[in-house]
């Protein structure tokens, strides 16, 4: 170690390198803080939206303890009476699962590019589909598999492993051919009475949580199997009223998505500038110290 030879700038510049960095991450702290509030809050309005519903006049239902005739009792809980319950196997939403045969493609027959995006467990996360890393199969490879691809406004589910994690194939997704693997489902609305990205908000933010508990045995290696999924209930406001929560879900969603964003942009860059800053490719000059600031300010 005592051979060892470090290079480092002036001390006035590693003040500054520090000083910068430091903002950085302020910067990053006051963000995750923010994001924790405006998910908590989001919490509770769901809860609301979910269970309470809006009224003729647009506002939330009052409480069903304050008024108990708007209300009738449920396996999830007290809903509005005009809502109606039921469970999956009793609507017309299909459950599809994933072709599990001789056909099913080896680790060797994927690519990082190709016709068909085959989804693994990293690309349907917490908060959706992640693209990040993908792996593909062949045009040939696809057309042997039966079921398993998706068609647009299809729910994917993961049932395995990490279980319960949806994301919602919709024209935002910029992949035309996609298919589940073995350790998810795909659900595929054809119910008249549903709004299939409600029924996507309603499992995501609510009724998925309060259906699995029933069936969570204790593994450390938790399953889904499509015949207890097919038992699962499925919230059916009246066609108006779910449009207008999809809409008010959006509007909630809408302030952690860019504080998300601005996390990421904030990491990024403090990589960016640890690598460019601390390895002498970059120096330190007042207006990158202005700018840096003004950065943080605005977060």
């Amino acid at each position: 170690m005592e051979n060892y030879e470090i290079s480092y700038p002036p001390i006035d510049e590693q003040k500054a390198i520090t000083r910068i960095l430091d903002t950085i991450d302020e910067a990053i702290a006051a963000a995750e803080a923010q994001l924790a509030k405006q998910e908590k809050i989001k919490q509770g309005l769901l809860q609301d939206l979910l269970t309470r519903g809006i009224d003729e006049t647009g506002q939330i239902r009052p409480h069903w303890e304050d008024r108990p005739d708007l209300y009738k009792k449920s396996e999830l809980g007290w809903i509005p009476s005009n809502w109606e319950i039921k469970q999956l196997y009793r609507t017309n939403i299909e459950i599809i699962d994933g072709d599990r045969g001789a056909n099913y493609p080896h680790h060797s027959e994927f690519s990082t590019d190709g016709f068909c995006l085959f989804l693994s467990t990293k690309n349907v996360a917490k908060n959706g589909f992640s693209f990040k890393d993908l792996q593909f199969i062949t045009d040939e490879k696809d057309q042997k598999l039966g079921n398993g691809k998706l068609s647009r406004n299809d729910i994917v589910i993961t049932t395995r492993g990490t279980v319960g994690n949806i994301a919602f194939y919709n024209d935002e997704v910029a992949f035309e051919n996609i298919r589940i693997n073995s350790g998810m489902l795909i659900i595929r609305n054809k119910e008249k009475k549903l709004n299939t990205k409600f029924l996507y908000n309603s499992y995501r933010e609510f009724i998925f949580g309060i259906e699995f508990k029933k069936l969570v045995s204790g593994s450390a290696q938790p399953q889904l199997p499509v015949k207890d999924f097919c038992n699962f209930n499925v919230l059916m406001p009246i066609d108006n009223e779910q449009e207008i929560i999809n809409k008010l879900i959006d509007e909630i969603n809408l302030p952690i998505r860019i504080t998300s964003e601005e996390i990421v942009k904030l990491k990024k860059l403090k990589t960016g500038l640890m690598q460019d800053l601390l390895t002498g490719q970059r120096r330190v000059t007042p207006e990158l110290i202005r700018q840096v600031e003004t950065l943080a300010d605005n977060t």
